[in-house]
């Protein structure tokens, strides 16, 4: 039987001892878009090591970056499958006659669904051929280059431009997805991280503005700060990655949780103390991050020079992939690998900062298996922002002037401080 726990002074309920299958049950059908516009997503990964291992709760937290981008990698190619009938059928209203020649929409949609975006794009060169110099030129391909190509090549380079286009808009989309619920649990014997997202009009919305450093008029249910924390030191390891919420105003607020761990047993006291803080700012660095990822996934609002390759080269990975026998998990590790990278990179290159993100608080906690969680909260918010900018102001003014034991298996459910009106 299922043990709920109702905490006070907040409406918010939630559940132990949720099995996996449950968990992913919460929000399902998942890609399907409600009338509020809604649409939840999930990810899961599983971790590396056992809970009696040192480096388990470090291999937690990267597991939700790995769950997350999976997650991402899933969601460009249901939107890559969605934008290619679209755009072919778009196409086709400035030519009826070639409509009749192709398959109905509902039938190429769920082509799509099953992964046979490849045999749609094929089917469309074969109806246009008769007008491939047209689409070419349309794509901004020179007129005596296109003389050159054979028929061949004219179709690949309008499949590589096509597809370049493509998935441009389906990554840009990915804009205002965050995780509304995480857990880890176990399956089939090994312990998984999964995360559930949801992206929604006023999530979009926020990630537009907030990458464009300006005032949102997005509002929803205020909400102090005290009550969306965790209580007591174990709830705090309950809780990984990043919350979307309302501040006091109503005005939208970011709670990120970064997690690590102490890996060596320390000889003395000053020596664990000090590994307890190194970890600590690893976990601060953790829950920037994911603050930073929202901002940096939506693309379209922000100048970097590594925009156009990372379109490019998932483009690539989609070609390959629908012209070969690619597995299709094979596909989704290697955009993970593309989308990492680039975020990473682009934390390198970028102008991007942090400016209105302060640390509310950090904390480690020993659990049953001894093992010591060390956690970071980082929170993103409107009051910050300002407070920063007046005094970033103020002071341009002012310059003017031992032994290995059986593990305890252990679960954890984030805290749902949502209500679903909140996206």
């Amino acid at each position: 039987m299922k043990r709920v726990i109702v905490l006070l002074m907040t409406t918010v309920v939630f559940v132990f001892a949720m099995t996996m299958d449950e968990f992913k049950n919460l929000k399902a059908p998942y890609g399907v878009t409600d009338e509020k516009g809604r649409t939840y997503y999930y990810g899961e990964v599983i971790v590396s090591v056992g809970p009696n291992d040192p480096t388990y709760v470090k291999e937690i937290s990267l597991a939700y970056d790995k769950a997350m981008l999976s997650m991402q990698a899933d969601f460009i190619l249901k939107v890559y499958g969605k934008e290619v009938v679209k755009a072919i059928y778009d196409s086709f209203e400035d030519d009826s006659s070639n409509a009749n020649e192709f398959p109905p929409i509902k039938e190429a949609e769920e082509m799509a669904k099953k992964g046979k975006v490849a045999v749609i794009i094929d089917k469309f060169l074969d109806v246009i051929e008769n007008k491939l110099d047209k689409k070419l030129i349309e794509q901004g391909v020179r007129p005596d280059k296109i003389k050159k190509l054979s028929i061949v090549q004219k179709k690949q380079l309008f499949k590589d431009n096509f597809n370049k286009n493509i998935v441009k808009k389906a990554f840009g989309s990915m804009e205002g997805l965050v995780p509304r619920y995480v857990k880890v649990g176990q399956k089939d014997g090994a312990t998984v991280v999964a995360v559930i997202a949801v992206k929604s009009p006023k999530t979009t919305q926020f990630a537009k503005d907030i990458a464009r450093k300006r005032v949102s008029n997005v509002r929803g249910k205020p909400r102090k700060l005290s009550d969306l924390l965790p209580k007591t030191p174990e709830d705090y390891t309950h809780e990984i990655g990043l919350r979307y919420t309302y501040d006091e105003n109503g005005r939208p607020m970011l709670l990120s949780y970064g997690l690590w761990s102490v890996t060596n047993k320390a000889k003395s006291a000053s020596r664990r103390q000090k590994k307890i803080n190194f970890a600590k700012r690893k976990a601060k660095m953790q829950a920037e991050s994911y603050i930073g990822n929202f901002i940096k996934t939506n693309i379209q609002a922000i100048e970097s020079i590594d925009t156009e390759s990372v379109d490019e080269e998932i483009a690539e990975k989609i070609t390959t992939f629908n012209s070969s026998s690619k597995d299709v998990q094979e596909l989704r590790n290697e955009m993970q690998e593309t989308i990492d990278k680039y975020f990473k990179k682009f934390k390198a290159t970028s102008n991007f900062d942090l400016r209105g993100t302060t640390e509310i608080t950090n904390w480690d906690y020993k659990d049953k298996n001894g093992l010591i969680y060390v956690g970071s909260v980082v929170t993103w918010s409107y009051n910050q922002l300002e407070n920063v900018n007046n005094y970033i102001k103020m002071t341009k003014n002012k310059k003017k002037k031992k032994e290995v034991k059986e593990a305890v298996i252990i679960e954890k459910e984030s805290r749902d401080i949502n209500d679903d009106d909140d996206f």
